[in-house]
């Protein structure tokens, strides 16, 4: 074969090979592209508040009108809804808010503030405290002179069930504590008797209730509950239900408020206005924090994340907000405020919200770095009057 044969075929083999390898990869899938970066990392921590005003325009008439705002964690409103009559505290379940009245039902949109429905009670007068989880909102209620405690829907505000619960004449329900699937709280039955109740919620129906003589605690507000007990305070005293029979574990004599769990132990406010934490197994006090003694502080308020206490308090007629390390005993950092604040105080996403006013005297809250303590923002509030106010933690809001 000549040479010349050889070099032509050899260049038609090189250009059957480059067609054959071009339509073989104009025939295969292309690769997939990289996959995304993953997402940033997202601070789940309940982050947001609903604060309830009560606003009297004239203040000569017997009526008043309430409204609550709903705030973004910058501070900048959303969405307000005022109303005719006085509401009680709205509570807040899977992205709705549920606003109740005596007679009436509203649930609004968390987001937007859109209307979703309003509905009358049937006839029930909600009375004293609203608790809500997983789109069910349950209410302490009267109808005519039998007490109730009933259930609605915060998808349509349609009645779930009621249940009346027994009681003299001179009742009056007391708040209320959701745990699991029971409800827990006092019954006024009689001018001297205090009734404790437990509420299975799902065979709807009193699991026990016991008249209590040995105990003051009238509040299942901000009870805890500790293993089997029920840890709560008020009424003078600190101390602990079984959970499962109403029977008292221990009671402690003293006042005592604000009480937070932390590391199984009870931490609370004592009269003496010092943090003190106490065995929820049998009362018995554990630590006295010293940061009130060492810094000549007496402490009013105060919230605990992460081991850190932050207390609202004060010394020689100044005020401050405290950063104390409880693992420590040692202060963190402090800051000033202005008198009158520090009626509230709540944890979210790195920032302190404290409800108080600012250097003209205007009420608001105020938006702090909770790892340094500086000031972010103070939001004044442009109600005319607070008869009422509490903070409401919801994801990604704060509000009044």
């Amino acid at each position: 074969m000549n040479k010349k044969r050889i070099l032509w075929i050899t260049a038609l083999c090189l250009s059957l090979f480059a067609s054959c390898t071009k339509d073989t990869a104009a025939n295969e899938s292309p690769e997939p592209p990289d996959p995304p970066p993953p997402p940033a990392a997202v601070d789940n921590e309940k982050v947001a508040a609903i604060v309830v005003s009560t606003v009297v325009d004239i203040p000569i008439l017997p009526y008043s009108a309430t409204s609550f705002s709903v705030y973004d964690t910058s501070g900048t409103r959303q969405w307000n809804v005022t109303f005719d009559k006085q509401i009680y505290p709205p509570v807040i379940t899977n992205g709705k808010v549920v606003a109740v009245s005596e007679y009436e039902l509203r649930g609004y949109d968390l987001k937007t503030g859109a209307l979703l429905w309003s509905n009358s009670s049937n006839g029930y007068r909600l009375v004293n405290d609203v608790v809500s989880r997983n789109d069910t909102v349950i209410c302490s209620t009267l109808y005519g002179t039998r007490a109730y405690l009933a259930a609605y829907s915060a998808i349509d505000g349609n009645l779930l069930f009621s249940t009346h619960i027994p009681a003299q004449s001179g009742y009056g329900f007391n708040k209320m504590a959701w745990h699991e699937n029971a409800v827990y709280f006092t019954l006024y039955d009689g001018p001297y008797s205090t009734k404790f109740v437990k509420y299975n919620t799902q065979s709807k129906s009193i699991e026990w209730e016991q008249f209590q003589q040995t105990i003051n605690v009238t509040d299942f507000g901000n009870a805890i509950v500790a293993g089997d007990l029920m840890v709560t305070v008020g009424g003078g005293s600190i101390g602990a239900l079984n959970k499962h029979t109403g029977s008292v574990a221990w009671n402690k004599r003293g006042q005592f408020s604000r009480p937070f769990s932390e590391n199984g132990r009870i931490i609370a406010l004592d009269s003496s206005k010092i943090l003190k934490s106490i065995d929820p197994v049998n009362g018995g006090m554990i630590q006295r924090w010293p940061v009130a003694d060492n810094l000549g502080l007496s402490i009013w308020r105060y919230t605990i994340y992460n081991k850190k206490a932050y207390l609202y308090n004060i010394h020689n007629n100044s005020y401050y907000l405290t950063a104390f390390n409880m693992g420590e005993n040692t202060q963190v950092w402090k800051t000033d405020v202005y008198p009158g604040g520090g009626l509230n105080i709540k944890y979210g996403g790195n920032k302190l919200f404290l409800y108080g006013s600012d250097e003209n005297g205007r009420n608001g809250f105020s938006i702090y770095n909770a790892a340094t303590g500086v000031l972010q923002k103070h939001v004044d509030i442009e109600d005319r009057y607070m008869n009422s106010l509490s903070l409401i933690m919801s994801s990604g809001r704060i509000g009044y």
